[in-house]
């Protein structure tokens, strides 16, 4: 089927695709993409703003329609959560007290639970014996991790020949006729966001990649984040899904990402996860080695099992993020207290610890924040109970949202 054309929806989803786009109007990126009918966004964009009251009339009546339409129990049962996420958004705009787990439960489908702190120390002692040099483990792991720092200039060239990488691993092992033959990504370099990179899924199975420099790209990572954004990972699943469940079954909820809702969680688990059906640890090291070393201004001085070593204790703080939301908007501890815990307890500079802080505390990305963990998380329970490779296709193909993750 031809993506030029848009098929016909039914009363209900565009009901529901203009209650996405009337929301983001009060919340600018609520709506992450939109590729549906032009004249649903159109006619949202020409009315006067609506007020919070009418959205909550309008996400009553879509609630109340959605029990009404002959959807199977599976479609009906990932509506009702995305759905769920819309009414929490529209009742913050009413200026009803919503707690900060409250909203992530509403939004995100999971009840987060606190970092568990002893971790932390654990994994600080490793580190001390494995990472090289003397002096504070701040200072020696900032010395270590800078001979891995991609300049501005290297940067583009080395994102294009690490994407063509992935793309081919991506189609030979994950996916084949079910990825568009027309797709495609664009990257360009930005400054100065809350996150590292960022996927802008475009519609007609086309993508825009957008970079942050700041601060500079790790070689070491570089593969992880492409893989990411791209294949197998957000390009991948949202032109998979736009063919699939949009053009052809006529879903039309598929064709709007929502940020703050449940869907966003599962793709970011999808994302984290996906590097790893096509290359392992090691491998990821053996060809930056190969590739993108001798790319770098002064190729690194490292040892391989040592730094795969160094990799699998940092893991812990994977969910580093996580804990301090846990502190900033939980416990109610001042950025400065945060901060403080973050410099006795981690490995990172106050710089890093900044820019951690920077996501979660923007309004929009405050309770995004555990996505990346409990996706992950749940996915990787998910895909490996049975046939990794089958489970994970059928993630990219399918609606799913995460309590039904967490409990298949």
């Amino acid at each position: 089927m031809s993506f030029s054309t848009h098929p016909k929806l039914d009363e209900f989803t565009e009901l529901y695709l203009y209650l996405g786009l009337q929301i983001d109007r009060h919340v600018e990126g609520f709506v992450d993409a939109y590729y549906g009918p032009p004249e649903i966004k159109k006619r949202v964009q020409s009315e006067d703003l609506p007020s919070p009251d009418q959205l909550g009339h309008n996400v009553k009546l879509l609630m109340s329609n959605l029990e009404d339409t002959s959807y199977d129990d599976h479609r009906t049962g990932y509506l009702r959560k995305q759905i769920i996420a819309m009414q929490t958004i529209i009742k913050k705009l009413q200026k009803e007290k919503i707690s900060y787990l409250d909203e992530v439960e509403q939004c995100f489908d999971i009840r987060p639970k606190r970092t568990d702190e002893t971790k932390f120390p654990e994994a600080l002692e490793t580190l001390e014996e494995l990472v090289p040099g003397t002096g504070p483990l701040t200072d020696r792991y900032e010395t270590y991790r800078t001979q891995f720092e991609i300049p501005r200039d290297n940067l583009l060239s080395i994102i294009k020949l690490t994407c063509e990488i992935v793309q081919k691993k991506t189609k030979l092992t994950v996916v084949g006729s079910e990825l568009p033959d027309h797709e495609g990504v664009e990257f360009s370099i930005v400054e100065n966001q809350p996150w590292s990179a960022y996927n802008w899924y475009l519609g007609q199975a086309q993508s825009k990649i957008e970079v942050d420099i700041t601060p500079p790209k790790n070689a070491l990572v570089i593969l992880d984040t492409i893989a990411h954004e791209c294949y197998p990972g957000h390009h991948t699943e949202h032109a998979i899904k736009e063919h699939l469940l949009y053009h052809q079954k006529g879903y039309g909820e598929n064709a709007m990402q929502l940020t703050l809702a449940p869907e966003s969680l599962v793709s970011e688990g999808i994302a984290n996860y996906g590097r790893q059906l096509i290359f392992s640890d090691q491998e990821v090291l053996d060809w930056t080695n190969e590739h993108v070393f001798p790319l770098l201004p002064t190729r690194p001085t490292f040892d391989t099992e040592t730094q795969l070593e160094i990799a699998n204790a940092a893991k812990v703080f994977d969910a580093l993020g996580s804990h301090l939301a846990f502190l900033l908007h939980v416990d109610g501890l001042s950025t400065d207290e945060v901060v403080k815990f973050a410099l006795e307890n981690t490995f990172l500079t106050e710089k890093r610890i900044q820019t951690h802080l920077l996501f979660v505390q923007d309004p929009l990305w405050r309770s995004y924040i555990f996505n990346y963990y409990y996706g992950e998380y749940l996915v990787r329970k998910h895909v490996e109970q049975g046939d990794r490779l089958a489970r994970f296709q059928d993630l990219l193909q399918a609606q799913y949202w995460p309590s039904l993750l967490g409990s298949s």
